[in-house]
């Protein structure tokens, strides 16, 4: 019998993969809460839209004139194949989830299959601490691997893909951990937060900033300027030529 979770986003998707209305919402709101990298959330965000060009989209808005995998020459390359079904994907899962439920785990319905390790990281890994993130970190890095055969050539093994996933995972734990610290921890007298604050009504803060090349020596300058509803009111960037960092700071002042 089919978990009680299973059916419930089941119904959030239409027969031809879409996103039926009510489980739109639903949807959104299961992304919006995502909890990993931005760079991860936008990705998801892009694929609930429809906005990533496998082949087999392209050959559905003719752009192309096929849909198969241009790495394993599959007869269609659609999400599922991309994020999934590709044996370098395949070989991914297959470390993280149980034995006993990798082909179920492989075999739900692509946006299904997201949603639900992400509401219930209970069901398919080995390990469900963090899955959420472990998740779509792993989904993240197959897709950049992917990204780098095709356009590349820079090869990388599935173990790599893990190892490489596993790091980030624990670089957003520890980076976590140190902003809850920091949240707890009271600001020793005389000290304060830097932040950047808006200007008093009537006036414009002008923030500027200027950079150097270590190895061309070229340098270069930028500013913008805000009024005190935090709106944009003008900016500048301008070529220096060569000289030191200190002046190319110099010349963003002036």
């Amino acid at each position: 019998m089919m978990p009680a979770c299973h059916t419930l986003v089941a119904a959030m998707v239409t027969s031809d993969g879409g996103v039926a209305q009510g489980g739109e919402s639903q949807s959104w709101k299961t992304i919006s809460k995502y909890r990993g990298l931005p760079r991860v959330h936008m990705l998801l965000w892009l694929i609930l839209k429809g906005r990533i060009l496998t082949n087999s989209e392209r050959f559905r808005r003719h752009f192309s004139n096929e849909s198969c995998c241009g790495l394993c020459g599959a007869v269609e390359e659609d999400l599922s194949h991309v994020f999934r079904d590709f044996f370098e994907a395949r070989m991914v899962w297959s470390r993280v989830v149980k034995k006993d439920k990798l082909d179920e785990f492989l075999s739900l319905e692509f946006q299904n299959w997201l949603i639900i390790n992400i509401k219930h990281p209970q069901l398919y890994p080995i390990n469900s601490g963090n899955w959420d993130v472990v998740f779509d970190t792993l989904f993240w890095n197959n897709w950049v691997n992917r990204s780098y055969r095709l356009f590349s050539l820079d090869l990388v093994s599935s173990k790599g893909i893990y190892q490489r996933s596993m790091r980030m995972v624990a670089e957003l734990d520890c980076a976590s951990f140190v902003l809850r610290q920091n949240q707890r921890t009271p600001t020793l007298p005389g000290l304060s937060v830097a932040r950047w604050e808006t200007p008093l009504a009537g006036w414009i803060k002008v923030n500027t900033d200027g950079s150097r090349n270590a190895g061309s020596g070229l340098a270069s300058c930028g500013g913008v300027g805000s009024d005190s509803e935090s709106r944009w009111c003008f900016g500048f960037a301008k070529g220096i030529g060569s000289c030191s960092c200190f002046e190319a700071e110099l010349w963003g002042c002036v």
